[in-house]
């Protein structure tokens, strides 16, 4: 496994995945020191981005923990509240990443032009049904900022 490394003289391995358990985190960050690089488990400064309307954030430890369920719950409570809202999901990069920098979904058109998965349809098209604009993409500051120009939350 560290051949790699060695062979491109990497110098540095940012380890930035989720739902990991830590054994095999360990596990990576030996091998990186080992063939000499130094191993990078980014913290809260390198990775969040400011937003500038308020968030409720839903998050869990790994998947399949109903993440995607109390977004779904979530989201009408606020709309009936008055609030613009729209939910942003993370990225589910499948195919060509440039042209998923920033994708908007607000009907299921846009789902039809985009070329959506399976997967992707599962996961939007309850939000466009209950009139929630959804973002997605590779490019999570670029969502952010298209987003904040059509909500207050």
């Amino acid at each position: 496994m560290a051949e790699p490394i060695r062979d491109m003289k990497v110098n540095e391995v940012v380890f930035s995945c989720n739902d990991v358990p830590h054994l095999r985190v360990m596990q990576a960050g030996a091998v990186a020191l080992a063939a000499g690089a130094r191993f990078t488990l980014p913290g809260v400064e390198e990775t969040m981005i400011s937003a500038r309307v308020n968030l409720v954030s839903v998050c869990a430890i790994r998947t399949g923990c109903g993440k995607s369920q109390t977004t779904r719950a979530v989201c009408p409570t606020l709309l009936e509240a008055g609030h613009k809202v729209a939910a942003i999901r993370h990225p589910m990069p499948h195919g060509d990443l440039v042209k998923q920098q920033v994708r908007r979904f607000a009907s299921l058109e846009d789902m039809d032009t985009a070329e959506c998965t399976i997967e992707e349809r599962e996961e939007y098209e309850p939000h466009i049904v209950m009139g929630t604009v959804i973002y997605a993409g590779v490019d999570s500051e670029a969502i952010l900022r298209e987003a904040e120009q059509e909500v207050d939350l």
